[in-house]
């Protein structure tokens, strides 16, 4: 009867300690998931920021270029408007009409505004490069996060193999269980 006891008391132990073990897991479980959940959630709220950072420098960008275009094409239409000029300068010229200070005039003006332009072509360059380097970093945030998403279901996979533990674990407590009254009758 004194055995029946022990033993009965040695699967309490037993039990409180599958118990206790199955408690101790499903914490562990739970912090893992909040602290991953919270690490996704960070990186989800960094991309968001810097894709819009990204979009209001691209909407920035684009409209500096519109501007430049229109700014470059009124200087082309007064270049253009001081060639047709020019030209009617050096008819005259031929003629006699006009000094050759008045033409060294023009074509400082001319070489000036053709400076401008090309000083303002390069700035639209400067801001494509800049633009393709955005678009580069762009597509690395977005792989970062798809890599991300990638690791989130590796770690939801590896909680439902925790879960097959805890059903074993439970299942084994059961058995003991089911031992435990056998032993009792």
């Amino acid at each position: 009867m004194t055995t029946m006891n022990a033993t009965l008391e040695e699967l309490k132990r037993s039990l409180d300690e599958k118990d206790s073990q199955i408690k101790d897991l499903l914490k562990t479980n739970d912090k893992s998931i909040r602290q991953l959940s919270d690490e996704l959630r960070a990186l989800h709220e960094d991309t968001d920021a810097k894709q819009l950072r990204y979009q209001e420098s691209r909407e920035d960008y684009e409209q500096r270029v519109r501007d430049l275009r229109d700014e470059t094409k009124s200087l082309r239409d007064q270049l253009n408007k001081e060639i047709v000029w020019k030209r009617k300068y050096d008819d005259s010229v031929k003629k006699g009409e006009l000094n050759t200070n008045q033409l060294m005039e023009t074509q400082y003006q001319i070489q000036s505004l053709e400076n401008e332009l090309k000083a303002k072509n390069t700035v639209i360059d400067t801001k494509d490069k800049e633009l393709r380097k955005i678009s580069s970093n762009y597509k690395i945030l977005r792989e970062q996060c798809q890599q991300m998403d990638k690791q989130t279901e590796q770690f939801k996979n590896k909680y439902v193999g925790l879960g097959v533990v805890k059903e074993k674990l439970i299942a084994d407590k059961d058995s003991t269980l089911t031992e435990v009254q056998k032993l009792s009758k």
